[in-house]
């Protein structure tokens, strides 16, 4: 049996990028749509389109790089996702994958998001 599965964590991410424009969070830049123009303010306290696909979710939420910060996917849906992706998930359960995610932040708080999702499925033995 194949216990280490490829997962693609791209429909997670942009799943946690689609609530937060959904949630009504912010304000669009009015300089990036429509378009696809670009906003050189730095200090401009909208949405920001172009840098929605580049941030990654570090620990519970998204590193602030747009204003203003959002949530990406948490350790609970990230838990989910992994546990209905991978044909073991079930076996484990989303408890054994929240917990294996808490430990991997705790151990290497600056890990990226991708990283952070490997580290634990080595330490269930599913890497």
């Amino acid at each position: 049996m194949n216990l280490r599965p490829s997962i693609d964590l791209e429909p997670l991410k942009q799943s946690a990028v689609m609530k937060f424009l959904s949630s009504g969070s912010g304000r669009i830049c009015q300089y990036e749509v429509p378009g696809g123009g670009e906003c050189r303010d730095q200090n401009c306290e909208d949405v920001h389109l172009s840098r929605l696909s580049t941030v990654e979710p570090s620990g519970r939420f998204y590193a602030p790089v747009c204003r203003p910060p959002f949530t990406g996917p948490i350790d609970e849906d990230t838990a989910q996702f992994l546990c209905s992706s991978i044909p073991v998930g079930p076996r484990y359960g989303v408890k054994a994958f929240r917990d294996a995610l808490d430990v991997a932040r705790l151990r290497h708080p600056t890990m990226s998001f991708d990283a952070r999702v490997q580290e634990a499925l080595s330490s269930l033995g599913l890497r």
